[in-house]
Parts: C-alpha cells; sequence; structure tokens
C-alpha cells in the first residue's frame, strides 16, 4: 500500500488550484488508485510556511509520518520571498540578502529529514524551487542557489531530489496560476501574487512527481 505524505507550504496545499483534488498531491493518488493501487494521502502544508514553521510543526505529524511508504518534502519558497522583499524593496545585493537564508534553511532540512530518518522507514523525496520570474536576473540567482543547497542536502542526507524547477521551466507563463511580466517586482503585490501553479501546473507536477511515490 501506498501511504504518502506531502510536506510543504502553499504550494502542496493547493492554493491557487480551483480545488482541493485537483492539487498536485491528490493527482498522485488518485492516479495510483487508477492503476489499482491501494493509496492514502496526508498532507501537512500551510499558506505562508518557512522551512522554519515545517520544522516546528513536524513533531505534530509524526504519525503520519510513520505510517508513510514516501515522504516529499517541497519548503522554501517562503524563506526566499522574503529575501525577494529585500532585494527588491531595499535594494539590498542578492547574495547578502540569500545568504543568511541558505544556511538556516539547509540546516532546516537537515532536521526535517533527520527527524523523519527517526520515525520513519519511508523514502524521502527533496523538491527543488521552480523560478516563477523567470526575467529577473535576481530570482534567477536567488532560485538557483536555494536549489544548489537542496541538491547538496540531498547528496548528504542520501535522500532523493525531484527536479521540481526542470518540469516547470520554459512554461511558467501557461503554468503559474496569473502571471503577469514574470519579473520578481510582481511579488511584491499583496494579492494574487503569481506565484502558485493552476491547475495545468499541478498535472505536470502530478505527472512527473507520481514516479517518486512508491
Amino acid at each position: 500500500m501506498i501511504c504518502y505524505t506531502a510536506l510543504g507550504d502553499s504550494i502542496t496545499a493547493g492554493l491557487n488550484a480551483t480545488s482541493y483534488s485537483l492539487a498536485y498531491p491528490s493527482l498522485i493518488v488518485q492516479g495510483a488508485k487508477k492503476r489499482g493501487k491501494e493509496a492514502a494521502l496526508r498532507v501537512v502544508a500551510h499558506n505562508g510556511w518557512t522551512s522554519g514553521a515545517l520544522v516546528a510543526a513536524l513533531p505534530y505529524a509524526l504519525d503520519a509520518v510513520r505510517r508513510s511508504t514516501t515522504v516529499t518534502i517541497w519548503i522554501g519558497g517562503n524563506d526566499l520571498l522574503k529575501a525577494a522583499i529585500a532585494i527588491v524593496g531595499q535594494g539590498r545585493p542578492v547574495k547578502a540578502a540569500v545568504a543568511g537564508l541558505l544556511t538556516s534553511y539547509g540546516h532546516n532540512l537537515e532536521q526535517i529529514v533527520s527527524t523523519i530518518g527517526r520515525h520513519s522507514s519511508a523514502r524521502v523525496v527533496l523538491c527543488t524551487q521552480y523560478n516563477p520570474f523567470p526575467n529577473s536576473p535576481v530570482a534567477l540567482e536567488a532560485v538557483g542557489a536555494l536549489n544548489s543547497v537542496t541538491e547538496q542536502a540531498a547528496k548528504r542526507l542520501h535522500t532523493e531530489l525531484a527536479p521540481v524547477h526542470s518540469w516547470i521551466e520554459g512554461n511558467q507563463p501557461t503554468l503559474i496560476e496569473g502571471y503577469r511580466t514574470g519579473r520578481i517586482e510582481d511579488a511584491l503585490q499583496l494579492f494574487r501574487r503569481p506565484i502558485h501553479p493552476n491547475n495545468a501546473g499541478h498535472a505536470v507536477i502530478a505527472r512527473h512527481l507520481s514516479s517518486y511515490i512508491r
């Protein structure tokens, strides 16, 4: 039986999908059931969560973790959003704005993976972050730096790595809800930030990520 636990932030929670059933975790489990497999889903995700928030929430989700056969971890977008606000709103250099968050992000990933490992034999999959602002060099640099930390963590912690960024790259206008200019300034809007996948984006993610869920 597949017991899939999806850890993350608003993307994993399905924000901007038109219904929860069209968010990528649900689509993955629906697909497994259509193939005749028994499958169960637990989503531990919330809008606005950073990697530190997920560390704090994980102890309350250990029952789900213990029963899991696969756990995916997709976090870090909100860590990066804070840096983006500092870069654009305060004019801070990219390296200065992201240096501290990259260190804490890597540490938080290690805590999350270690906690899962102490309580479960589940396969753990770290997900990279796609870039919703492909027309901004600062976003390219910042997202690339975040993904580099994720990739290094996967190697160091012996987890699987799902290159989500490569599944979305080049198709942001059709896969991201509310996509406008593709520039990081769009992230400064208080409402309808063009960051989350639309239904088509969730479908693409589910199609690729399903191969990691066992």
